[in-house]
């Protein structure tokens, strides 16, 4: 329901109900500024791997559930955008693309789950 969230097992500290709302509403606008490379091997390159930012959103489609995964690298050469990668139904491994560098900000500083000691 609406402003029901949880956290990620093994994280600490209460949802943020108003970010977690604030970042859905982004995901759900999130457009590509450029697509730039494709699959697994490619991801390293990019900086996925050592940000390890990762967001999973469960989104139900009548009576089925399916996982739709954003995974955010590192920022471009001019820093004026970040990396990210989804999952395309029907394309071979992930595809990366050019996000804002704006939700890439919102991610690292209301997103960011702390593990649990």
């Amino acid at each position: 329901g609406p402003a029901q969230w949880v956290l990620a097992p093994g994280s600490s500290g209460p949802p943020q109900e108003l970010s977690l709302e604030e970042a859905v509403y982004r995901l759900g606008r999130l457009r590509a500024d450029r697509w730039v490379a494709r699959g697994e091997e490619k991801m390293a390159h990019y900086g996925f791997g050592t940000t390890d930012h990762r967001i999973e959103l469960e989104v139900r489609e009548g009576d089925k559930t399916r996982t739709a995964a954003l995974q955010l690298g590192r920022l471009t050469a001019t820093g004026r955008s970040a990396y990210a990668a989804v999952a395309i139904d029907g394309v071979a491994g992930p595809v990366i693309f050019e996000c804002p560098l704006t939700l890439y900000r919102f991610v690292q500083s209301d997103l960011t789950a702390v593990p649990s000691p």
